[in-house]
């Protein structure tokens, strides 16, 4: 939903005509009552709720502090993606290529928007989240190459898949999980929301062990 200048204008009209006194001298300004002059005014606009809160408040903060409701200027920085601009981003990257956009736009004197525009379009680089893997010693190399071969050249042996298992377990976390790297909120603005965890969680564990003929489990066992 986008609003006009002149509508911008009516909107903040519309906030201080709703306002009323308090008896301690503070003053009280009603949305509902901007929402209901803006629909007599402008009666073929479709108003969604949330957005004309969140623009409503953007334009009294801009009045505010600028005693204006016009946006602010552009910043000015470049956003021509040149071969210059292109090359040096792309050198900053190989340099260091774990540093964040923001650090990349102060860097640069790019928008954080250009340098994300000539990652990925122009450069064709993505982000990638890093693994974890258990630590290997120079000895470890061979010895699992020499497991492997050994192991590849008795699969024929009919005892071998039957004494060989292989396990597994996993943790449940009885008062839920929340995992702040994919979880999100969406909203106009930040609602601050915060979740409380246990010091130390309840958590049950489930193991499991199999070969080609015998499942060993699941053994359950609680963490406190």
């Amino acid at each position: 939903m986008v609003f006009t200048p002149e509508q911008d204008a009516f909107i903040l009209m519309a906030h201080f005509r709703s306002g009323n006194r308090n008896p301690d001298g503070t003053w009280s300004y009603s949305l509902q009552s901007c929402i209901e002059q803006f629909s007599e005014e402008y009666p073929d606009v479709n108003i969604d709720y949330d957005v004309f809160k969140n623009h409503r408040s953007r334009l009294i903060t801009r009045y505010e502090n600028k005693h204006c409701i016009c946006k602010g200027k552009s910043t000015g920085r470049p956003t021509v993606l040149s071969e210059n601009v292109v090359n040096d981003i792309q050198q900053r990257m190989e340099q260091s290529s774990k540093k964040s956009i923001s650090r990349l736009s102060a860097q640069t004197g790019l928008s954080t928007g250009t340098c994300h525009k000539a990652l990925k379009k122009v450069l064709h680089m993505h982000p990638y989240k890093i693994s974890s893997v258990q630590q290997l010693h120079a000895l470890d190399y061979d010895r699992r190459v020499q497991y492997c071969h050994w192991f590849n050249e008795r699969l024929n042996d009919n005892n071998l898949l039957d004494l060989t298992f292989y396990s597994d377990e996993a943790w449940v976390h009885l008062s839920g999980y929340v995992n702040s790297q994919n979880y999100r909120t969406w909203a106009a603005e930040n609602p601050h929301i915060f979740v409380e965890t246990s010091l130390h969680p309840q958590k049950v564990g489930v193991w499991v062990a199999m070969s080609r003929r015998r499942i060993i489990g699941p053994i359950f066992f609680m963490k406190l």
